[in-house]
């Protein structure tokens, strides 16, 4: 029989298999998030849409590593990239900024590396972690060893550069060529059949890829080809136009490892048809280091899109947020140069706003727009689909309006002590956890739960008036996590109270799992056949007990720590507390020997505690 655990399991997976199934065919990062929003995993997809749902699909096939990952994620999210290259890149460098606990993190490959080229006409490329003053050229810094060696690898087989052991001149005319020149990957220095000037040449254009200047380059090359062309010397152009094609792949591989960009953020407002969304994407030292959206409710004219533009930055930068010395924006806003005055105040530095018309700027603009089109259509459908299953639960309640803020409620204890009570709050849809509450039960004595729940809502009813945001609002609709009893409790206290609110009990099955909603009459509605509802009343009710018996855990622990050691002598607060941060547990703390108790507090007070442990 499955656990509670297991089916609230059951519903999450089935909640975030919908979600990636609204992802993209696109490369891009996906960033796995545990209960408390921490990302836990980081991982790069060539199409997201397929790598993340596989993750939430046949979960009996994953490894022992992956099933411990997934049963630990409540959230995901996602950053578009133009090309799988760029989502490995982006993928380093989150895992280093967040170390995620269930990536591989390895601790030699830290820094960002250069790649060093000797002087010369036959120089040697390596990759090293920092420069030096040996008379070498060097060319970075590069985001991790791998995409320093990915982009070695790339320029060798773009410009036909050799890769193998042998000392040039040294070893020139002395060996057969080896299978890369017949395959067309190198020129065969060691043919003998390349001149100096001609290799030259070759080293030439390395080091300007190296510096970043693939566009003359490029042009260069196309201009060759062409000419090559006119003369009927077909063989020749279709070499160039081979070296061309493999340029412009390097560059491309080139675009976000470079340190050309630096410290920029790219905002993009995006306007669809039924929601509006502006994205962030944040640069640091030239790599993406992370993504904020912002979903706009309701269309936007392509008008607005400057003034909302400038009210989101004005917002957003008013927060403890770094401020870049560049800001690109996909429009023109009409007070830049205000903006560019104040932010150059704020940071202590020069800070320019500019919108990019071309160049790599313009791309990442581009890269900024295709995930603002991405959220603003995913934020569309699930609107639609939220909207489609408040509709259903209206009608399969046969409610009076339809349920915009819901809330949730359960109680916890063991065997009558540490009562306490839990309220969550839904709205449109979406788990509130900022109106999140928790009630410690004061009037009741043992085991009652309807008298706790008759407690908690009377506290809760009571503060309509207060100062609490969340109190302040009227639900639609509550959710009793139980039966008849507990929604004819609540029913009578609204009554007394004068509230006109429709209330409905949420019942399990024998597997823990929501089995049906149940009226104050004692009619029950059936789940099974409508998935969708199935699944948003299983959250609500997993939710609401989770945060129940978290309160409860919670105070539950604080009693018997402090009852454990409050009554030892020579033990305070102060020393409490440094037990507790260096043992983490009172069976820790029982278990210790003298001498390990000694080094953390004094020795008396180290006896005492060993005394009272061991005396018992």
């Amino acid at each position: 029989m499955p656990s509670r655990q297991e089916g609230r399991a059951l519903v999450d997976i089935a909640m975030l298999r919908n979600k990636a199934n609204d992802l993209p065919l696109k490369p891009g990062v996906y960033m796995m998030k545990n209960e408390e929003g921490h990302i836990i995993y980081v991982g790069k997809a060539k199409a997201l849409k397929n790598r993340v749902t596989s993750y939430f699909r046949n979960t009996s096939g994953h490894t022992l590593k992956v099933a411990a990952m997934v049963r630990n994620v409540r959230d995901f999210e996602v950053i578009i990239t133009d090309t799988e290259f760029e989502a490995l890149v982006l993928e380093n460098n989150l895992i280093k900024q967040y170390t995620p606990k269930y990536n591989i993190l390895l601790r030699d490959d830290k820094g960002y590396p250069y790649i060093r080229v000797d002087k010369g006409i036959y120089p040697d490329y390596r990759v090293v972690p920092k420069p030096s003053e040996d008379g070498a050229d060097y060319y970075g810094p590069y985001n991790g060893r791998t995409v320093a060696f990915e982009v070695i690898n790339t320029l060798r087989s773009a410009l036909g550069i050799p890769s193998c052991k042998k000392k040039f001149p040294r070893d020139i005319g002395k060996t057969r060529p080896c299978i890369n020149r017949e395959i067309g990957k190198c020129v065969g220095l060691c043919t003998g059949d390349v001149s100096e000037e001609e290799f030259s040449g070759i080293t030439a254009e390395a080091r300007m890829l190296l510096r970043g200047e693939s566009e003359a380059l490029e042009a260069d090359i196309r201009k060759r080809m062409e000419a090559a062309a006119e003369e009927l010397d077909f063989e020749r152009a279709a070499k160039l136009r081979d070296k061309l094609r493999a340029v412009e792949k390097l560059r491309q591989k080139q675009k976000v490892s470079d340190a050309i960009v630096s410290d920029i953020d790219v905002i993009f407002a995006f306007a669809g048809e039924a929601r509006g969304c502006i994205a962030v994407l944040r640069y640091l030292g030239g790599n993406l280091s992370g993504k904020s959206v912002e979903i706009i409710d309701g269309s936007l004219e392509q008008e607005d899109i400057p003034g909302v533009l400038e009210e989101f930055i004005s917002q957003f930068y008013r927060q403890d947020v770094r401020i870049p010395p560049e800001i690109a924006l996909s429009h023109d806003i009409p007070s830049d140069e205000l903006y560019e005055r104040w932010f150059s105040e704020r940071a202590g530095k020069r800070v320019r706003i500019i919108n990019p018309k071309r160049g790599e700027k313009k791309k990442l603009l581009d890269m900024a727009y295709e995930n603002a089109a991405d959220e603003a259509r995913r934020a569309t459908d699930r609107e639609e689909r939220v909207s489609a299953v408040l509709e259903l639960l209206k009608n399969t309640a046969s409610l009076k309006r339809l349920p915009a803020r819901i809330e949730a409620y359960d109680i916890s204890n063991t065997a009558g002590a540490e009562n306490v009570g839990a309220m969550i709050v839904c709205e449109n849809g979406k788990l509130r956890k900022g109106h999140y509450r928790t009630f410690k039960i004061k009037t009741i004595d043992g085991q009652d739960d309807y008298g706790s729940m008759r407690e908690m809502l009377t506290r809760r009813f009571s503060e309509l008036s207060g100062n609490d945001e969340s109190f302040k609002r009227m639900p639609s609709l509550i959710l009793m996590d139980g039966g008849i009893g507990h929604v004819s409790t609540a029913l009578e206290v609204l009554r007394e109270l004068q509230i006109d609110c429709e209330v409905l009990g949420m019942v399990k099955d024998d597997h823990h799992r929501t089995r049906a909603l149940v009226r104050s009459d004692g009619g029950e509605m059936g789940l099974e056949t409508k998935p969708a509802l199935f699944r948003f009343i299983g959250t609500i009710q997993e939710e609401v007990h989770r945060f129940a018996i978290k309160y409860h855990s919670r105070l539950r622990m604080k009693k018997q720590t402090g009852s454990s050691l409050d009554t030892i002598p020579n033990i305070g607060p102060e020393r409490r507390k440094t037990l507790l941060r260096e043992f983490r547990t009172i069976e820790r703390i029982k278990a210790a020997s003298l001498e390990e108790l000694a080094r953390v507090i004094p020795k008396n007070a180290a006896k005492s505690v060993y005394d009272r442990f061991h005396q018992e």
